[in-house]
């Protein structure tokens, strides 16, 4: 018998198409338990996908971001400075 062992996560891609992906492992069941064995022990037609489109639309909020021009120097890089404002 195939089972997720994981849902889907979001797409791949922040905007627009993307995949979504999962693991699927074959297990058999002992009392309470589960078992994961070979994925060949499992009949492949019944085999749940493990990849699938998705598409989250256009992304909102679009502009450019610069760095400074070359020959200037500064205490963080324009990627450091970004990563500072996605900070959860």
């Amino acid at each position: 018998m195939f089972e997720l062992a994981s849902g889907c996560l979001q797409c791949d891609e922040p905007c627009g198409v993307g995949r979504q992906h999962r693991e699927v492992v074959c297990i058999v069941r002992r009392g309470d338990r589960k078992i994961i064995i070979d994925d060949y022990q499992c009949e492949t037609e019944t085999r749940p996908e493990t990849s699938q489109s998705c598409d989250d639309g256009p992304c909102d909020g679009l502009e450019w971001i610069t760095s400074h021009w070359s020959g200037v120097s500064t205490a963080l890089s324009l990627t450091d400075k970004i990563q500072e404002f996605n900070v959860d």
